[in-house]
Formats: C-alpha cells, sequence, structure tokens
C-alpha cells in the first residue's frame, strides 16, 4: 500500500514534485487543489496556502518562477527578462516612454522599452508579454520605421509586466504628490528643465507692499522642490500635447487636468494641499502676475523654449472657495499648420471656401462653440493667401502662431490700446486683408465692414452655433443693408476626433453599431474597422 506522500504513477510537474518531496504537502491535497483550481479563478500558488494552512517555502516560489520564465523561454526561443534578479533603469525606461514608445501604446500591447542602443545600427531592445504576435510586430514596425529604429525583443511573464506598470506609475503619482516631491537633479534627468523654464524670471512687479505670508510663499515657490514640480506639470503638457492645463485647489488636495483632442483628462494623482499655495504663486511668478492678489482675477503670459521650439503659456486666475484656480493654455509654435484641404473634409465644401478666400473685399466670418477650432481655420485661412503679392495684417487679443510675411498686431492691455484704434491705422498701410481675430462688438464690426466696404478682404471670427445665429447677430450689431452689401460668407464648423494613424485597433462592430450607421454585415465587409 502506498503513502499518501508517494509520487503516483502519473508524471507530476517538476514543481509540484518538489513540494511533495519536501513534505508540504500530499498527493490527495495536491489533486484536491487542481480540481478546485479548475473550478475557480484562483492560480495554484493562492490555492495551496489555504489546502495546507501554510505559506508556500521560499525555495518552492523561487524554483517555480525560474520554471514559469525558462518555459516562456522555450515557447518563444527569446532571452527572458527577470525583474527580481535584473536591474531596471527607470530612468531610461522612462526617457523612451516620452521620445519612442508612449505609455499608452506600451500599455496596450502589453510592451516595456528597456535600452535603445545606438552602434552601428539604432536598436530599441524591449520586453514583451506576447512577442509572437504579428499585429503587435507589424504596428510596432510602422511606428519606429518613421524613426529609423529595429527592435529586439525580450519574453517577461505577464505577472512581472503588471508589476513594472504599477512601479512605473506609482513613480510618476509621486513625482506629482506632497508624499514625495520630486529633487531637482531627478527631473533634469529625465528632461533639461534649467534652460526650458529656468531663464531668470524676475519677481513680478507689485502695486503694494507684501506681506509676511506673501513673502513666505514667494520663498516657498521658489524652493527647489516646488521648481521642480510645476517645471514636471509644463513639460508633461508639452509632451501629451495638451492644449490647457487646469489647476483646480479642492478641499484636501490640488487637481491637475489637460485638455487633450477637445477633453479634459487627468493628469496624474492629486497633489497635497500642503504644496498647492507654493505652486499657484510659482506659476503667477512665471507669469510676472501679482503674487499678493488672490481677491480678483489676473492674466499673464510666457514665452519658453523647448527643445528648440518656442511654447507659448497663457495664464488666467480664478479666485474660487478653496484657493486660486489656474488655466494654462499652450500654444506650440510647431503644432501643425493646416492647409485647407486636409482642414475641411469635404471637398464641395473645401472648393466653396477657396473661392471666397479668393475674393478681394468683403468679409468673411468663422464661426463655432468656444473651443471649436476657429483660431486654427482663421491662421489656415490667412496662410492660404500669404503668398507674397497681398499685403496681409492681422489684430489679435493675443497672438496664438507667427505667420512669416504677415504683419500682426497684438491688444497690449493697459496701454490704450483696442480694435477701434489700431483698425483704421491699417488703411494707411495699404493692407490688402485684414484678419481681427474675434468681432469683440459693435465698434470693432463698424470698423471690419468699413474696411471690407472699401477694398479689403477682412477675416474675423464669433463664438457661435451655427450660421444662421451669426448672420442674426451682426445685423443686431450694424445696419442689415450693410451687412448684406459686404459679407461674403459665414464658415461654421465642428471638430471631428480622428483614429490615430499609429496606435489604432481593429475592431470587428456588432451587428447592432452597424445599424446605427445604416449599414448590413454583407456591406461593412467591404470595409475595415478600428
Amino acid at each position: 500500500m502506498s503513502s499518501a506522500n508517494e509520487t503516483p504513477q502519473t508524471k507530476l510537474p517538476s514543481f509540484a514534485q518538489k513540494l511533495v518531496q519536501s513534505g508540504y504537502i500530499t498527493i490527495g491535497q495536491l489533486e484536491k487543489a487542481i480540481i478546485q483550481k479548475q473550478k475557480g479563478h484562483l492560480s495554484l500558488l493562492a490555492i495551496l496556502p489555504l489546502i495546507t494552512g501554510r505559506p508556500l517555502p521560499k525555495e518552492a516560489l523561487a524554483y517555480y518562477r525560474l520554471e514559469q520564465l525558462s518555459k516562456l523561454k522555450a515557447k518563444y526561443g527569446l532571452e527572458y527578462l527577470d525583474p527580481e534578479t535584473e536591474t531596471i533603469d527607470w530612468t531610461e525606461i522612462e526617457n523612451l516612454f516620452r521620445t519612442v514608445l508612449p505609455f499608452e501604446i506600451c500599455r496596450r500591447y502589453q510592451i516595456l522599452p528597456l535600452q535603445k542602443q545606438e552602434s552601428d545600427r539604432k536598436v530599441l531592445h524591449l520586453a514583451m508579454v506576447d512577442p509572437a504576435n504579428q499585429e503587435i510586430l507589424d504596428d510596432l514596425r510602422r511606428i519606429l520605421r518613421d524613426k529609423e529604429l529595429q527592435f529586439e525583443r525580450r519574453v517577461i511573464a505577464r505577472a512581472d509586466y503588471q508589476k513594472l506598470v504599477e512601479i512605473y506609475r506609482s513613480r510618476q503619482e509621486e513625482a506629482l504628490s506632497g508624499h514625495r516631491l520630486p529633487q531637482e537633479q531627478d527631473l533634469k534627468t529625465i528632461v533639461d528643465i534649467t534652460d526650458i523654464f529656468e531663464d531668470g524670471q524676475s519677481l513680478p512687479h507689485l502695486n503694494r507692499e507684501l506681506a509676511d505670508e506673501d513673502l513666505g510663499l514667494i520663498q516657498e515657490a521658489n524652493q527647489g522642490t516646488i521648481i521642480s514640480v510645476v517645471n514636471n506639470i509644463l513639460v508633461q503638457a508639452i509632451e501629451s500635447k495638451a492644449t490647457e492645463i487646469h489647476l483646480e485647489p479642492q478641499e484636501n488636495q490640488l487637481t491637475i487636468r489637460f485638455r487633450q483632442d477637445g477633453l479634459l483628462r487627468s493628469a496624474g494623482e492629486p497633489i497635497s494641499r500642503e504644496a498647492t499655495p507654493a505652486i499657484i504663486s510659482r506659476l503667477k511668478i512665471l507669469a510676472n502676475l501679482d503674487v499678493s492678489e488672490k481677491s480678483r482675477p489676473q492674466q499673464g503670459k510666457m514665452t519658453k523654449t523647448f527643445s528648440g521650439r518656442k511654447i507659448d503659456f497663457r495664464l488666467h486666475t480664478l479666485p474660487s472657495q478653496h484657493g486660486e484656480k489656474i488655466l494654462l493654455r499652450v500654444f506650440d509654435s510647431r503644432s501643425p499648420l493646416w492647409p485647407l484641404d486636409e482642414l475641411i473634409t469635404s471637398q464641395e465644401t473645401c472648393k466653396l471656401v477657396r473661392t471666397m478666400i479668393e475674393r478681394q473685399a468683403g468679409l468673411i466670418l468663422l464661426t463655432a462653440p468656444a473651443g471649436g477650432g476657429c483660431s486654427t481655420s482663421f491662421y489656415s485661412l490667412l496662410a492660404h493667401r500669404n503668398q507674397g503679392d497681398v499685403n496681409i495684417a492681422t489684430v489679435e487679443t493675443s497672438i496664438e502662431r507667427g505667420l512669416n510675411g504677415i504683419t500682426q498686431v497684438e491688444i497690449a492691455d493697459g496701454q490704450g490700446q483696442d480694435y477701434a484704434s489700431i483698425l483704421p491705422s491699417f488703411r494707411n498701410q495699404d493692407v490688402d486683408i485684414i484678419g481681427i481675430d474675434r468681432l469683440v462688438d459693435s465698434s470693432t464690426l463698424a470698423h471690419a465692414l468699413e474696411a471690407a466696404l472699401t477694398g479689403h478682404l477682412v477675416i474675423s471670427s464669433l463664438p457661435l452655433n451655427n450660421a444662421f445665429a451669426a448672420i442674426a447677430r451682426l445685423n443686431q450689431l450694424a445696419e442689415p443693408a450693410l451687412v448684406a452689401d459686404t459679407l461674403v460668407g459665414v464658415i461654421n464648423q465642428r471638430l471631428v476626433r480622428r483614429v490615430c494613424q499609429v496606435c489604432r485597433l481593429k475592431h470587428q462592430p456588432k451587428r447592432e453599431e452597424l445599424a446605427k450607421f445604416g449599414l448590413s454585415p454583407a456591406q461593412a465587409a467591404q470595409y475595415s474597422f478600428y
């Protein structure tokens, strides 16, 4: 008769044999554990301690881990990554997330970039949970082709990959939390932020003497840790192509959100309440605002250089219940200036707009809801006519994009300048095309219509939902007969999100989804969905 610990005739996995031979578990208990594993969702490693009432020996866990990694190596014919025995260079990995493979793409494909090697050929070393997935490999080749990079693979266990993802997230959270503010030298290893954001900004001009509390805030705002946190927020926004940064003080924390592709998204874990006043003050110092003024809204701007390009930040403050809310608008000088045929999806509409913009005189009006992309279209229309044979000048509240060959005038607060004082001077400059970023009042509209009536082409905008509302608004502000004589047309627009050509994934729509677009399964078979 066989004993309870005797190995049966059927061959057990080597890990199970080790457990039986060590006396940790009996054959009967092992069989019971296997049955429970098949019935439920727990792993064998989780079930065994429940069966035996004892934790698994460390030696057994190490043996099991090595056995699983060896299986992965044999399955894929690739070396494995073992985070428990190898040093993980997080500085390099975080840099690769920013410059080569964004974290969101890596997380979707369960990839970890390890190192970029530049010798005879440029190679990116990767750890992959599924290194044989042909669809992922094809996408990687397409993404890295533009960067002239090839890649070499290692395999990583899914559980190890998830642990590393959590470590990365924790590092990002700690960088923006009050528990561990990043040291300035740590942040410099990520990007050279000293030259980017620290260019000897002086303290703001103040209309009254500073109170002790405000002096303390300024001193705290100029500490290395606060400087690093603020710089990290700005760099993260630029790298993620955010158009706005929202810093929103709450009762117990400071929430940070970025506007990306028109949507507000969380930019990470909130920052502790204790650090909030210093961070807000730091941003106000950079924008040359009055740090001691907290009861009324203020606005300012700063221009910095990042990776060889100018970045403009327009800062607006708003007093709120728990402190000043900060909105930073981000204007990147290298963001694409869309040609009309790429900006307008309809060929028929594009042809009509081209006909309008070629007119010698009249008023062309852009309309859209707030944040609907009027500024982008405004600059694209001006760029289309900027061919060297016309004299173009603009007047703008804030110049979001500099255009070579075009005279751009910015309204200067506190210097007695406004639209009505600048627009008449354009006639003395023999201007052919006048750009007005927005029709702010009846006086501005009167000057615009007069210019349009006397041989100038005027391009402007109104934040309205449709073209009919724009015409009604013009008729309220000016004589309808004058509007009828000068208005060339109203272009109403909406932003439409597009699927990213780099990180898109194939999608098989269900019958209900197809029905929403009036498509049958037979018709859908002719198309690819993402």
